[in-house]
């Protein structure tokens, strides 16, 4: 029977801990890089479309590329099959935990309506700024930490300094950074 040293102990405890946080990393990004791609891309639609059309009209696009970006991630997940990916189960709550965002979105409008629609329309982008913000916290992504905060603080910018375009300087600055790193995140995988 060896015994270890209690250095030893703690070297080999950092190593295990180190390795579960790279391949955490590893996950994450595989589990959430195309889907920044996919949101960030809607975002720059959706929000633009509210700025421009229509409430009625820009709500149905709404839908419709929300539907799109929920679904394609999937059914490029399903086309990638053949890759090796790592999973390690937590990946189901986590996206729980987005559903529950989603749904706590739905709430929010309900509380601080009637606030005019672009009002309601950021707070909803800064929450989802805000899940990006905890999700980086729970798998220790700082750039994706980032990523959240840049969201939720060009929705404030947007709201503040031009509340008149806010819709559109908010979907293309925030929309266009979430597709960016996530097509940098997809790109530095392959």
């Amino acid at each position: 029977m060896v015994v270890l040293t209690p250095t030893e102990a703690a070297d080999a405890l950092a190593g295990a801990q180190a390795t579960m946080r790279r391949s955490r990393r590893v996950a994450v990004g595989r589990f959430l890089s195309a889907r920044l791609v996919y949101w960030g891309i809607a975002w720059m639609i959706d929000y633009t479309a509210l700025q421009f059309l229509p409430g009625w009209i820009a709500l149905l696009m709404w839908v419709v590329l929300v539907a799109g970006a929920f679904a394609t991630p999937r059914l490029v997940a399903w086309s990638d099959a053949g890759q090796s990916t790592v999973i390690s189960g937590w990946q189901g709550q986590f996206r729980r935990a987005w559903w529950v965002v989603l749904f706590g979105s739905f709430a929010l409008v309900t509380i601080v309506a009637p606030a005019p629609d672009y009002v309601i329309y950021l707070l909803l982008g800064a929450l989802w700024g805000i899940a990006h913000l905890l999700y980086a916290v729970a798998t220790e992504d700082r750039p994706l930490a980032f990523l959240g905060g840049g969201i939720v603080l060009i929705a404030v910018a947007a709201r503040v300094f031009a509340p008149e375009i806010a819709l559109l300087l908010f979907g293309l600055l925030a929309g266009g950074c979430m597709a960016i790193f996530g097509a940098l995140r997809t790109w530095r995988q392959w």
